[in-house]
């Protein structure tokens, strides 16, 4: 039994009350009609009576239970069970065959009947329009699958929406007898607008007009029938007869006397509930059902899904990508390169920041180490050995083989031979041994002796060296025999150094190749065959070889002397270490600047009166001679060599700076000198007494890098530089930091591109499960008003995802699995073009982007996850709304 208690229902677009406090109550069986014009409010009670719409006010109670009580569960538990619904415009899922359409309310509940599917297909006259897809159907054929879908799960009330309004006639009366028939044994509820159907079929007739009852009659009994007897005709009450029932009366009427059947409907009388709660049943979909209902959606949307698919699978290759570029760890890198270090040290030098935000190490200057500085990584944890390159000179002032901070590539390119010296490094011989001892586990000596008691200022010079000097000074070649004994057998060489040894690298046999691809290339007859013979040089691995051995030993100067600094710097005479004032400040005594930035190369006495008699004077520890033009310079006046007139001797402060001079930086030490006199060589810019000379040098040669003895064990002290102005003075390190640093300037904004597109992936999810669940909107509609519950449905459109999300997995493991080791070439490859370092080769095996499962993985699950989160959100939304408007807002 239905009990409809003073129902009311506006809607919110105009704000009318479609019912208003409507009640009546309805028996267990029977066919009713609810009749009225259109816009009464028919239709809407309806579809409240089936729990399609929600109802602004009063109750509705079937079988004891109250609608207001009702969960969404409920809801589609009264649906699935209580209910068949006959829509006036079918609503039958048209990509489903008769059988199917017919099977699903069976399938909603769980069941599977063959034989009774096939029975109601033969009790609505579709038999042999088992397999024929809805779609192909007639209008009549439509709505008899629709009857048979509401009979066959057996409801206690069937509801039907004008269910002939889009019919024929002849189909009309059928389907209305078959509904008729249906009424013996269940409540058919229908609306229609049509009075004599009503009058003809109805046990009831309930009016409707304006949202209120009109009336409520139900028959009588009474029979209505056209009846014509000998005596009298008696026309049906209240109906509309057809035009062969009048043509019928007009011809047998004649003396016949015209009656009219008496009304055979009277008011209601409300039927009584007995009291019984009836127990809708649970039920549930068939998984199987479900996953064919799926598939069939699916099938609507197969472009959409492949182009989503790949879409994402796009996304996640570039994403995963992006997020190893992000996920690269330099520091991994340089430890492996520590760690497979072949060098027999690891070479840290010093320049200088060239600002306090982008931290960008400059090494045009050279940096000064302290003592307090190596200990630092010592305190650090390194446990080896910490040697000291200084700025030792070697070759003549502006000559070849003098000092330079670094090899010029394209300079030391023109001939195989080194054209400048980089330093002279302190070490023991111990560390000697392990850079040039033989297989016997001895360093050979060529010329000379390797104890430095002999010459405590002496250098040792590899062959290699050596060999470069007398290149570029030929002049020692002369007609002796062997030129390294000349070059170890005076005391000073251009009055600039003194070798102590020569030892042998056996660079000509170990480099033989390339010294005869160097003669090819100078040899080259054409610009072209020369170009040639370059490219196969910088690609060859002997070059890189020979580049990183150059940089890192050949071409220094070595000293097992533990004091050999000082001792170098004592003997004035005979190791020539030319002292500077750098960057020099010159003030009057009165604070006034008079020069600022000078580099001024400075003498001593004892080697003036030495070398050339002519530039002797003599000097106090506080006097100084001073180039004539530099004179004119400080104070302004116009010395020639002809003319000094203007010359007095004056007063002047040095301040002496760091070459990587910061502003604001304390000098280096801060001396007063009277000018004495004034020289009038260009060779000698200052001369001092021997101790200020001393003193000088004290602060001009310097350690300026740092040799540590156990490259793996280095690998840690690459973090401690970091921001600092340390720089790696290794080139078979340079190429590897460079990538590092490239890499960690773009990791931000790979990172952003990360983030763009995870957004980008999620909207594309979210846009394939929304127009997905939209473009099956109308069958979801019908699925809820069947009664299918909100998790089969979510589980329908989950498949979706998780199918989308295992076919995009698949195809971004496969393409990240490709593109990594492509994408790591290319990286290489534009590393090689861009990165300035002649040891390029060395990255080759540098992996930026390392394959990382997890990535991969988090990856997945995270569209996976997004796919049934964007899937199963608009379901949610969807079940909020009730079947009705959705299946209203069918396009």
């Amino acid at each position: 039994m239905i009990q409809i208690e003073n129902l009311t229902k506006i809607y919110e677009r105009n704000n009318a009350p479609a019912l208003n406090g409507v009640s009546f109550s309805l028996p267990d069986k029977g066919f009713v009609f609810i009749v009225g014009k259109s816009g009464s409010g028919k239709s809407t009670l309806l579809n409240l009576l089936g729990g399609l719409d929600n109802l602004t006010a009063g109750e509705i109670i079937a079988d004891g239970n109250k609608f207001s009580e009702l969960s969404v569960n409920g809801f589609d538990n009264y649906r699935n069970s209580y209910v068949g619904f006959i829509f006036q415009d079918f609503c039958l899922m048209e990509s489903l065959t008769v059988r199917e359409n017919i099977e699903l309310s069976l399938n909603l509940q769980n069941k599977i009947d063959h034989d009774r599917v096939l029975e109601i297909i033969k009790k609505v006259d579709l038999s042999g329009f088992e397999n024929r897809p809805v779609k192909k159907l007639s209008g009549g054929q439509k709505q008899r699958v629709a009857i048979a879908r509401a009979l066959i799960k057996n409801p206690k009330l069937i509801l039907a929406d004008e269910p002939t309004g889009n019919l024929d006639s002849k189909t009309s009366v059928q389907i209305l007898e078959l509904l008729k028939e249906l009424s013996r044994d269940n409540l058919v509820v229908i609306v229609s607008h049509n009075i004599a159907d009503a009058y003809k079929y109805a046990d009831r007739i309930i009016e409707i007009s304006d949202g209120k009852i009109l009336q409520d009659i139900e028959n009588t009994g009474e029979s209505n029938s056209l009846d014509i007897t000998k005596d009298s005709i008696t026309i049906p009450y209240g109906a509309v007869l057809t035009e062969e029932e009048l043509s019928t009366i007009n011809t047998k009427k004649r003396t016949r006397e015209i009656k009219q059947h008496k009304p055979r409907f009277k008011d209601s009388v409300q039927p009584s509930s007995n009291g019984e709660k009836y127990v809708f049943q649970r039920n549930s979909i068939r998984p199987m059902s479900a996953m064919s209902l799926s598939c069939s959606f699916l099938k609507k949307k197969w472009l959409s899904f492949v182009l989503t698919a790949v879409l994402v699978s796009a996304i996640l290759i570039v994403l995963g990508l992006c997020q190893m570029f992000v996920s690269y760890n330099g520091q991994d890198t340089i430890k492996e390169a520590f760690q497979n270090s072949t060098d027999t040290a690891f070479i840290l030098k010093k320049g200088y920041l060239s600002d306090d935000i982008f931290k960008e190490v400059k090494t045009d200057k050279l940096g000064r180490i302290s003592e307090d500085e190596i200990q630092e990584f010592y305190d650090a944890g390194y446990s080896g050995k910490v040697y000291r390159l200084n700025n030792s000179t070697m070759g003549p002032y502006q000559s070849p083989m003098e000092y330079c901070r670094q090899v010029n590539y394209n300079e030391n390119f023109k001939n195989f031979y080194a054209r400048h010296n980089l330093g002279l490094l302190e070490c023991d011989m111990e560390f000697l041994t392990k850079i040039f001892g033989n297989e016997n586990g001895e360093v050979e000596v060529l010329s000379g002796t390797l104890d430095y008691t002999t010459k405590p200022y002496g250098m040792i010079l590899t062959d290699y060296m050596a060999d470069s000097f007398l290149y570029y000074n030929k002049q020692y070649m002369g007609s002796v025999e062997d030129p390294y004994s000349r070059l170890t057998g005076g005391g000073r060489i251009n009055n600039r150094f003194a070798v102590l040894a020569v030892i042998n690298t056996n660079y000509k046999t170990r480099y033989k190749d390339l010294i005869e691809k160097y003669n090819e290339y100078f040899n080259a007859e054409t610009k072209i065959e020369q170009e040639r013979v370059y490219n196969e040089l910088m690609s060859s691995d002997m070059y890189i070889d020979f580049y990183n051995e150059l940089t890192q030993y050949l071409s220094i100067c070595y000293s097992t002397n533990p004091n050999y600094r000082q001792d170098a710097i004592d003997n004035i005479l005979q190791s020539r270490i030319v002292g500077y004032f750098n960057n020099l400040d010159v003030y009057d005594t009165n604070g006034n600047l008079l020069g600022e930035g000078l580099n001024l190369q400075c003498d001593n006495v004892s080697w003036a009166k030495n070398e050339d008699i002519s530039r002797y004077v003599e000097l106090e520890d506080n006097e100084i001679t001073l180039l004539y033009t530099i004179y004119n310079d400080l104070f302004g006046t116009n010395i020639t060599q002809e003319d000094t007139s203007e010359f007095e001797p004056k007063t002047v402060v040095f301040k002496n700076y760091d070459e990587c001079r910061e502003m604001d930086d304390e000098p280096l030490y801060t001396k007063t000198y009277t000018i004495k006199k004034l020289s009038m060589n260009a060779g000698t810019q200052s001369l001092l007494s021997d101790n200020e000379f001393k003193f000088v040098r004290q602060y001009d040669v310097y350690t300026h890098a740092l040799y540590f003895d156990s490259p793996k064990n280095c690998s840690a002290l690459y973090y401690k530089i970091q921001d600092t102005s340390y720089y790696m003075g290794s080139q078979s390190y340079d190429a590897i930091y460079q990538v590092v640093d490239i890499v960690g300037i773009f990791k931000e904004y790979f990172g952003l591109i990360v983030g763009i597109l995870s957004a980008v992936g999620i909207l594309l999810l979210v846009s394939f499960s929304l127009g997905n669940i939209r473009s099956r909107r109308y069958d979801i509609g019908v699925l809820r008003a069947l009664g299918c519950k909100s998790r089969s449905l979510a589980a329908m459109f989950f498949v979706h995802g998780i199918l989308l999300g295992i076919f995009a997995a698949i195809l971004s493991v496969l393409g990240i699995v490709f593109l990594t080791g492509v994408t790591n070439t290319m990286l290489i490859a534009g590393f090689k073009k861009y990165v300035k370092s002649p040891i390029i080769g060395l990255i080759e095996g540098i992996d930026i982007l390392v394959l990382a499962p997890s990535i991969i993985m988090v990856d997945i699950a995270m569209v996976l996850g997004l796919t049934v989160i964007s899937g199963i959100i608009p379901i949610i939304a969807i079940n909020r709304i009730k079947p009705m408007k959705i299946i209203r807002a069918k396009e």
